[in-house]
């Protein structure tokens, strides 16, 4: 087999991996900022809890996974 032949399937293999890199990391944008309205809301409704340990547990909660969704979004940024 001659290079050029041996070369053909691995640069298929490496066009079909990147492909799927940038498919997830699309994805991964996508999700991370569908995420923010859900979020917007509930910090929004959290603000009207009147007992004041539950509020701080559900700011605490929401501020952790908007600071997740936040590194997610970066991360798709970065990697296009």
């Amino acid at each position: 087999m001659t290079p050029k032949r041996q070369a053909r399937p691995f640069n298929r293999m490496q066009e079909r991996l990147q492909r799927f890199v940038e498919d997830r990391t699309r994805m991964l944008a996508a999700i991370s900022h569908d995420l923010r309205t859900p979020l917007t809301s509930l910090r929004l409704r959290a603000e009207f809890v009147q007992d004041h340990d539950l509020q701080e547990k559900m700011l605490k909660t929401i501020e952790e996974i908007q600071t997740m969704t936040e590194a997610a979004l970066a991360f798709a940024r970065e990697g296009t």
